[in-house]
């Protein structure tokens, strides 16, 4: 797909913001969706023009042609950062493990992308090391997989605070006996 055919599925034209782009979906999605009479095939090409001109458009180096885009982008970054925090702190109180990951894809639904420097002291501004292990023990006890917690705590610990851990991210058990593993 190219950006000409994304923005005549979703009946666009450039310069637009993402409020405009949304709302085009949201249009289209009503026209198109199997549930309202549209087909099936013609849903999928209006969700993937939808993906296609948000990457686009929230990607640094494009601005689909506009010097529009460009400010609406850079005035709007630190709203979406502000409102990206406070979603990010709200999931934290939740003390489930897929919030993040849900925070994470719905706030790119909406806006963009966050950017890898909006995680840092989102949650801790300046934490002791206590702070610290107490946040590594919460990302292992609500991680949603068990297999692979160590992975997605370590992974959430180094966005908050953007350094390794000074612990070692292993669940008790988790490692097995050298002896045991190769035979």
């Amino acid at each position: 797909m190219n950006i000409e055919q994304a923005l005549k599925t979703l009946e666009l034209a450039t310069p637009f913001t993402l409020q405009e782009l949304k709302a085009a979906y949201r249009l289209a999605v009503k026209r198109t969706h199997p549930d309202l009479g549209g087909s099936s095939a013609a849903f999928i090409q209006v969700d993937a023009a939808y993906d296609f001109l948000q990457q686009r458009a929230t990607d640094d180096k494009t601005e689909l042609g506009s010097s529009r885009w460009a400010d609406y982008y850079r005035e709007s970054l630190p709203k979406w950062e502000k409102e990206f925090r406070q979603q990010w702190r709200k999931a934290y109180k939740q003390n489930l493990g897929l919030a993040y990951s849900t925070v994470i894809e719905r706030f790119a639904r909406a806006y963009i992308r966050p950017k890898s420097e909006w995680f840092l002291g989102a949650l801790f501004s300046k934490a002791s090391l206590q702070e610290k292990e107490k946040y590594r023990a919460h990302l292992l006890a609500i991680a949603p997989n068990r297999q692979f917690a160590e992975i997605w705590a370590l992974k959430y610990y180094r966005l908050e605070f953007g350094e390794d851990s000074p612990w070692i991210f292993y669940l008790s058990g988790s490692v097995t006996n050298p002896d045991q593993r190769w035979s």
